[in-house]
């Protein structure tokens, strides 16, 4: 569905850093010395207010791993309109047992109160 998105170059750097310059200092540092892997408009560590508490917004954040729902509210993020080709969205989870990093969605922006 993401075959327009123009910045597939730069996603695929975040990718890259994600999995292991962000997973390497998460396991050194923890999450706050982490996410400085990201500039602010890159990387969230959870979603607003208003999609925590609405129950579809919660339920279209959530992904199965290892057989069990996982909310992942973790995300990089391109953009922030509706234009598929400049706005992306991958949704993850830091499985801190196995030290991986498990992507659940990249894609479209999901719907957000406001919208």
């Amino acid at each position: 569905d993401m075959d327009r998105f123009l910045y597939g170059r730069r996603l695929l750097g975040m990718l890259r850093r994600l999995v292991v310059d962000y997973r390497n200092k998460l396991l050194d540092s923890g999450d706050n010395e982490a996410r400085k892997i990201f500039g602010k408009n890159e990387y969230a560590a959870k979603e607003s207010e208003t999609v925590m508490a609405n129950k579809t917004l919660r339920r279209l954040r959530t992904f199965e791993y290892e057989g069990q729902q996982v909310e992942m509210f973790r995300h990089l993020k391109i953009g922030a309109d509706e234009n598929i080709t400049k706005t992306i969205r991958v949704h993850f989870h830091w499985d801190a047992k196995r030290h991986r990093i498990v992507i659940g969605y990249c894609g479209e922006h999901f719907p957000i109160s406001s919208r």
